[in-house]
């Protein structure tokens, strides 16, 4: 059986996250230790609560790359995208690049599904600067809250 040598790219990726996931495990173990601690300390209903809202965070997340590759003409489902905005959260997190490293992600599943690659970035581009733009006015906000509470300096 011959393999593509796309599949063997594929598959040194795959150690490459793989060894960059334990490095992040290892470098930040102190955090994952406070964090452990916190939790087992903590009212175990707030966590639970705490946990519901991250989850609605990143469904709301992926929603809005499922709409944004809808203005564009890219076909994508709301649970085949959540597997590919957590591996873009953790590309990020391993390879920081001002949040931009994971779009290759949602572009590659894009192509994966037959799709256009040129309409997958912009569909890509378009659902991170809605997803900044919507966060701008709250930022905007809560600067001239402080602002004007004195505490902004």
């Amino acid at each position: 059986m011959l393999k593509s040598p796309g599949m063997n790219k594929r598959r040194w990726l795959l150690w490459i996250l793989i060894a960059s996931f334990g490095w992040l495990v290892i470098s930040r173990f102190n955090e994952i230790e406070n964090l452990a601690e916190t939790l087992s300390r903590g009212i175990w209903l707030w966590v639970l609560v705490a946990a519901a809202f991250q989850v609605i965070y990143y469904v709301a997340q992926v929603r809005v790359y499922q709409v944004s590759f809808s203005l564009v003409q890219v076909k994508s489902g709301l649970l085949e995208l959540i597997p590919v905005l957590l591996g873009s959260m953790f590309i990020n997190a391993v390879a920081p690049s001002g949040g931009t490293a994971g779009v290759a992600l949602f572009v590659d599943d894009a192509v994966q599904r037959g799709q256009s690659a040129a309409r997958a970035t912009a569909g890509t581009l378009l659902a991170v600067v809605g997803i900044y733009g919507g966060f701008g006015p709250y930022l905007l906000a809560a600067l001239l809250y402080l602002q004007s509470q004195g505490l902004l300096s």
